[in-house]
């Protein structure tokens, strides 16, 4: 059995689906970080792993993406200040303003 199958099945018992209220995007990211973490799933399958519950206006996004974008993880996230290394005061501000008004601080 393949990497990619032993992560899906353990994501598969624990992720929830990303909803389609904007400001949930930040618990559904970091849920998923933290699955992530709980798993010790390697980087380059991140992004294949949480495809599957993005909701459908994120789907469409990833897919106008550039495949070097939709493959790297910390680029496909909803906002990169969201998974900087200050991450929680800007997921904060991201509930609060909107990602419009994250610095970029990666």
């Amino acid at each position: 059995m393949g990497k990619s199958k032993i992560f899906s099945d353990a994501m598969r018992s624990s992720a929830i689906r990303m909803s389609d209220d904007p400001i949930e995007a930040v618990a559904f990211f970091m849920n998923v970080e933290q699955l992530f973490d709980v798993y010790k799933v390697p980087t380059d399958l991140t992004p294949l792993l949480i495809r599957p519950y993005l909701n459908d206006k994120a789907k469409i996004i990833v897919s106008k993406l550039t495949p070097d974008v939709a493959g790297d993880y910390s680029r496909l996230s909803y906002h990169r200040g969201i998974n900087s290394p200050k991450g929680g005061s800007n997921r904060q501000q991201w509930a609060r303003e909107g990602p419009g008004h994250v610095k970029d601080t990666i």
